[in-house]
C-alpha cells in the first residue's frame, strides 16, 4: 500500500526525459517512457513503499506545476538553477538533476561543484541501460535518432503533425549548423499563422 511522504524527507535520484514532464499534463504525448528512480530516506531506499512509481511521479508533476505555466517556464527555472550551481566556488557540493549532462540524452542526477558536473548515478544503475532508455525516450517525443555529429532525425509522424497542423515542413534532419534556420522558418509560419486569427 502506497504511504504518504514530504518530498523534502527523501532524497530522489531520477533518470528521465522532458517527456515524461509533458506527458502528464498534454494529451498527445505518450506517457510510456522508460525511466529510472530511486526514493531514499535515511540513506534507506524506500521505492518498495509505492505500488506503480509511474503514477507517482505523474501526481507529483501534476501536484508541482504552476497552474496555466507554460513549459518553458520550468526550462528557465531549472537553467538558472544549473547556472547558479556551476557559478558557485564556494565548494558546496549542488546535487541536481539535469539535462543532457556532457551531451548524454535525457536528464539525469548529477553533482555540481566547482564548475564541474559529475553523474550521481544509484547504486546499481548501468549508464549505458539509462542511455538506451532515454533514446527510446527520444522517439515518442518525434525524435528518430541523432548522429554522432550532433545531426537531428526526425520521425515521419512528428514531420506529418507540423505538416498538417501548422503547415510547416520540417526537414528530415537537421544539422547543428541549420538550427537557427530552422528555427527561424518556424517561428516565421506560426507568425503567419497568429496573423490570420488575429
Amino acid at each position: 500500500m502506497d504511504q504518504k511522504v514530504g518530498f523534502e524527507e527523501i532524497d530522489v535520484n531520477l533518470a528521465a526525459h522532458h517527456v515524461h514532464w509533458v506527458a502528464p499534463r498534454e494529451p498527445g504525448y505518450s506517457n510510456e517512457g522508460p525511466f529510472k528512480v530511486q526514493l531514499m530516506e535515511n540513506g534507506k531506499d524506500i521505492g518498495e513503499r509505492y505500488s506503480d512509481l509511474r503514477m507517482l511521479m505523474n501526481q507529483s508533476i501534476q501536484n508541482h506545476y504552476e497552474a496555466d505555466a507554460s513549459f518553458s517556464s520550468t526550462t528557465g527555472f531549472l537553467a538558472a538553477q544549473l547556472a547558479m550551481a556551476l557559478l558557485d566556488n564556494s565548494g558546496k557540493e549542488h546535487q541536481l538533476h539535469a539535462p543532457a549532462p556532457n551531451g548524454l540524452p535525457g536528464g539525469y542526477p548529477v553533482t555540481i561543484s566547482h564548475g564541474a558536473i559529475e553523474l550521481r548515478l544509484a547504486e546499481g544503475w548501468s549508464l549505458d541501460a539509462l542511455r538506451s532508455m532515454m533514446e527510446t525516450c527520444h522517439t515518442l517525443d518525434g525524435v528518430a535518432g541523432i548522429d554522432a555529429d550532433g545531426s537531428v532525425r526526425f520521425s515521419d509522424s512528428a514531420r506529418d503533425i507540423l505538416q498538417q497542423e501548422m503547415a510547416f515542413e520540417l526537414p528530415a534532419q537537421m544539422k547543428l549548423d541549420d538550427v537557427e534556420e530552422v528555427a527561424q522558418a518556424q517561428i516565421a509560419v506560426l507568425n503567419r499563422q497568429f496573423a490570420l486569427y488575429a
